[in-house]
């Protein structure tokens, strides 16, 4: 089981994570895996009280094109931090 951390440290202002992540028109196995394990451990163990965290996905072939979209809708829908992450990684659920 990863370390969790002690949600009364706190992250000193509210958090509104956006977890972007542009791709093709499918996931890999090994990383939708990690996405729903970070998610499960984000959401039963958040990191602080203020702690928020949003997942947008943008289909398509251009990367640049997508990025753009990406960050657009993580502004717009008022993130205060990116996780960048590509459709083939592999991560533990404590990434964050």
């Amino acid at each position: 089981m990863p370390e969790l951390k002690d949600k009364s440290e706190g992250q000193g202002s509210p958090v509104n994570l956006a977890i972007c992540v542009p791709s093709s028109d499918t996931w890999l196995a090994d990383f939708a895996i990690s996405v729903m394990g970070m998610h499960q451990l984000l959401h039963y163990h958040p990191l602080s009280e203020d702690f928020k965290h949003n997942l947008i996905n943008e289909r398509g072939s251009l990367i640049t094109y997508q990025r753009e979209n990406l960050a657009d809708n993580a502004v717009n829908g008022g993130a205060t931090h990116i996780l960048w992450l590509d459709s083939e990684m592999k991560f533990p659920p404590n990434l964050i």
